[in-house]
């Protein structure tokens, strides 16, 4: 008891439902994989998930906590243990507890979402969406392949490979796995700039599939085929967030922009929520933001 005591409880404002599903079928003890400012990423076998400060939207996988903390600054290592129990989570090296109890649980799950549509000024907002991704671009992300702006190895060799892809899913062919494989784990940096923008891909995939009243569960089945076999292709972390698109679970930040997307929101509304996915990372919101340009063009004819 005197442990406890002295141990810095940490309080969780939201969980995503589905991680909290997982934490609760039994007692683990998993390890810390990573630790960044915002994020602390945690792993045991094939399960992988997040805390979150309070400053960022809530992700598939991931639960906020209260306290603007910075992760990086809180004590918590690299390779510590943590130990699950629960609505607990437990890190003696870090003398911390993260209490989950009351945390707010929420659906991330895209499959819940109806009432889209495909809108009249669909183009527009597929123009007003490449002005944003040209401003943003650099010449190490993926944005040539909407603006034609920027060239680099990487681009390069995608260009070759997207029109597999593009084929693949407007024939809604189960092949796209193997394609979004061939596409995967491209890039620099702790998400490469491919997997970022298959990321997008997918998720715009799904919205669209909705906007259109199209068989969903066939089209999960091909979403699924993609995030994991691009999962195979690249990092422990890229390849997480991979999967966990493939099966439809959306960041709310991702979820809210293709809503004002497929719906008759205004454009002014569609800019602001692209900007919060553009300012996600250095390069990630830009090559996510292509992605979903991309499947919508290819998708439409536009």
């Amino acid at each position: 008891m005197e442990f406890q005591k002295c141990m810095k409880e940490l309080k969780a404002v939201d969980i995503c439902g589905k991680l909290r599903n997982v934490l609760l079928i039994n007692d683990k003890v998993f390890k810390i994989h990573s630790v960044f400012d915002t994020a602390a990423n945690l792993i045991c076998n094939d399960i992988f998930f997040t805390l979150l400060s309070d400053m960022r939207c809530l992700y598939p996988m991931s639960g906020r906590v209260l306290d603007n903390l910075s992760f990086t600054k809180s004590g918590i290592r690299e390779g510590m243990d943590v130990i699950t129990s629960g609505n607990r989570l437990t890190i003696p090296n870090a003398d911390m507890i993260v209490n989950l109890e009351d945390a707010l649980e929420c659906d991330l799950s895209f499959r819940k979402h109806t009432g889209l549509f495909v809108p009249k000024d669909l183009s527009v907002k597929v123009e007003l969406l490449k002005k944003l991704i040209e401003v943003k671009g650099c010449e190490f992300d993926l944005s040539t392949l909407v603006t034609g702006k920027y060239q680099n190895p990487y681009s390069q060799f995608i260009m070759k490979k997207l029109p597999g892809l593009n084929e693949a899913i407007k024939k809604k062919d189960i092949q796209a796995g193997e394609h979004a494989e061939g596409l995967a784990g491209c890039g620099i940096g702790l998400t490469p700039s491919s997997d970022d923008m298959l990321l997008g891909y997918i998720s715009a995939f799904l919205a669209d599939t909705k906007a259109k009243g199209n068989d969903c569960e066939e089209i999960y089945k091909i979403t699924y085929a993609m995030g994991n076999k691009a999962a195979k292709r690249t990092n422990t972390i890229s390849g997480a967030f991979l999967k966990q698109c493939g099966m439809g679970l959306l960041s709310q930040d991702m979820t809210g922009f293709l809503c004002t997307i497929y719906s008759d929101a205004e454009t002014e509304i569609l800019e602001k929520s692209a900007e919060r996915i553009l300012n996600f990372g250095s390069t990630s919101g830009t090559d996510i933001l292509t992605g979903v340009v991309l499947a919508i063009v290819n998708l439409n004819g536009l």
